[in-house]
């Protein structure tokens, strides 16, 4: 969702350049029936969305034909509250950049235990696609609920299945390897070791998880435990090149993985592939790691027995889709937390023993992460890669060269020894121009350990030239640009960008809440009345408020005391500033800003 004048700017030029994702960010002109499906749409997204609606006349303060901006936001909050079932409890910003002016509608994810939201005239259920808003079917609405369940699909015992079915080169190359590092295993027979790791079962059958890694041909079966490929031409032609990919996943693998880079070789580069020859290929362990992840965490649940994971290739840009949403993690943690998060967790034990080509792991945590891939890319000078979770399916996006805006190219050249720095120094220097800091633990979740040490060397190496200022505690060091070279609004943006929570519109719809875990100990019932509201006010309202004290606090203190990013803890400190529970002295988005709890 958009909680910043940073991110606003940022799905602005998403949408300028035709990037965005109508999965995140829907556009809106008009107040009708399709609003009403969005804002339902949007709740059933496992993260969320947001909403931007054209406010034309923002001088006279009227959009939308002549109704008044005060009148749309109330009117959004009625059809959230009324049209919508259960209500929807959105969160309303203004925002103006240029001549643009927007209300910015932020839908939250659902509650899980009320999955889905309907709109109430229809009692119809929509999710967002690529397409717009997605009307779900039964089975859709069964496998969104099932997914919440934690049913250990992989572990399904296939009827008329059994050992011939097994591809025995792989079977002796597995029970081996487990052999070789499990102490309680080393000994025991091949059948006790499949049995043991869910290969198969007690009566000799096979499990899905066994059949899909070990099968001489698992499609037998299930038709689509395959990877389907198509090869986009360049501009808008449909596909010229379908191929598909099957057999057991360590086949399916190293056959997708050579087609992909195969095609890569023989697609010819343009122009601006050419000026940056870096960006012609995406690394190999990128491609192996999200193939792998595709494969080995794709929903198996009967719901989706009839869909294939899809990869296409257009013009050096790489993108997979998998069947089933995420489970047991989010967006914001994927490819964060050094932890592992297995959807089918027999099948990726499984994995864990089976290798491909070079004698590589499928599996290998201890060598191959998102993190390790967000760092090879980086380094091949292209973006993080793009997710996206509708719920029903998973994507991920990887390819587009990653190049700083020209108000960032600008900025950079102001700076002294410009001309000597880094890629990497650019894009931490960039980074940090808004006042956010870098710790070797973010590092660690954003690059993983090897891009972390890079990192951290570079930020070392900018402290010595007196750009950014290194800050000791007892227990680590943190980085920050020195004050003298903190970008305003205008100097990121090329315009200063306004954003801030609308003004209550009506009665807005609250929900429930308990004071989570961590919520301070009230000292009277003012304050109790007050920790209570900060816990219902935002996701981290309770943790600000336990951070916040009688002595004001800057922006900066209070997200390194809350362990929270500067866009969360700027989010959380508005909403709890615009309920009256923290009070700000001095202007929005001023450095020398300080906030404190209210006084009950």
């Amino acid at each position: 969702m958009i909680t910043s004048a940073s991110e606003f700017h940022h799905v602005l030029q998403a949408l300028q350049t035709g990037t965005g994702s109508p999965l995140t960010v829907a556009l809106c002109d008009t107040v009708d029936e399709t609003l009403v499906e969005t804002l339902c749409a949007f709740a059933n997204m496992p993260s969320g969305g947001s909403i931007l609606i054209n406010l034309h006349d923002r001088s006279a303060s009227q959009s939308n034909d002549g109704i008044q901006t005060e009148t749309l936001e109330a009117e959004i909050q009625a059809l959230a509250q009324h049209r919508i079932n259960p209500a929807v409890p959105v969160q309303l910003f203004r925002a103006s950049f240029e001549d643009q002016s927007m209300l910015v509608v932020n839908v939250p994810g659902p509650d899980t235990t009320v999955l889905p939201c309907r709109v109430t005239a229809t009692h119809q259920a929509y999710v967002r696609s690529e397409y717009g808003n997605h009307p779900l079917g039964v089975s859709e609405i069964q496998q969104l609920q099932d997914a919440h369940q934690a049913t250990p699909h992989d572990r399904h015992v296939i009827s008329g299945s059994g050992l011939e079915h097994l591809d025995q080169t792989l079977v002796q190359e597995f029970v081996e390897a487990v052999r070789q590092e499990s102490e309680y295993l080393h000994q025991a027979s091949d059948a006790d070791i499949l049995q043991a790791k869910s290969v198969t079962s007690h009566d000799g059958l096979l499990t899905l998880a066994g059949l899909y890694a070990l099968g001489r041909y698992p499609q037998q079966f299930f038709p689509n435990l395959r990877i389907t490929a198509g090869l986009r031409a360049a501009g808008n032609d449909p596909d010229v090149e379908q191929q598909r990919f099957e057999g057991p996943v360590p086949v399916i693998l190293e056959d997708a993985v050579r087609w992909v880079m195969r095609q890569a070789r023989q697609s010819r580069p343009s122009p601006e592939q050419q000026a940056h020859p870096r960006s012609s290929t995406i690394p190999i362990v990128v491609i192996r790691e999200i193939l792998t992840n595709a494969l080995v965490h794709r929903d198996l649940s009967p719901h989706t027995a009839g869909q294939s994971v899809h990869l296409e290739l257009h013009e050096d840009e790489l993108t997979v889709r998998s069947p089933g949403g995420l489970q047991r993690i989010n967006l914001d943690q994927l490819g964060r937390e050094p932890r592992e998060t297995a959807v089918n967790t027999s099948l990726y034990e499984i994995c864990r023993f089976v290798s491909v080509s070079g004698g590589h792991r499928i599996v290998d945590p201890a060598r191959h992460t998102l993190r390790d891939v967000q760092w090879a890319l980086r380094r091949a000078g292209l973006y993080a890669p793009t997710y996206t979770d509708s719920g029903l399916h998973f994507t991920v996006g990887v390819g587009r060269r990653y190049a700083l805006a020209d108000t960032d190219q600008q900025w950079l050249a102001s700076l002294p020894s410009h001309e000597h720095f880094t890629t990497q120094q650019r894009y931490l220097l960039v980074s940090m121009s808004d006042g956010t800091r870098w710790s070797p633990e973010a590092l660690q979740r954003e690059y993983g350990p090897t891009g972390a040490k890079s990192a951290l060397r570079q930020l070392d190496r900018l402290a010595d030239l007196g750009l950014v200022r290194a800050l000791v505690s007892l227990n680590s060091t943190s980085y920050r640009l020195d004050d003298a070279w903190l970008r305003t609004d205008t100097q990121r943006f090329g315009r200063t960008v306004e954003f801030q929570p609308a003004p209550d519109a009506g009665a807005p719809v609250q929900p429930v809440h308990t004071v989570e875990a961590g919520a301070p100990e009230p000292r009277g019932n003012d304050d109790h009345d007050l920790a209570v509201r900060a816990a219902a006010a935002s996701k981290h309202g309770a943790t600000l408020w336990n951070v916040l004290g009688e002595e004001t606090m800057n922006i900066h203190d209070i997200a390194e005391a809350a362990n929270l990013s500067l866009s969360q803890t700027r989010y959380g400190i508005q909403r709890l500033v615009s309920e009256s529970i923290v009070n700000r002295q001095g202007g929005q988005g001023h450095r020398e800003t300080v906030y404190r709890r209210a006084q009950g």
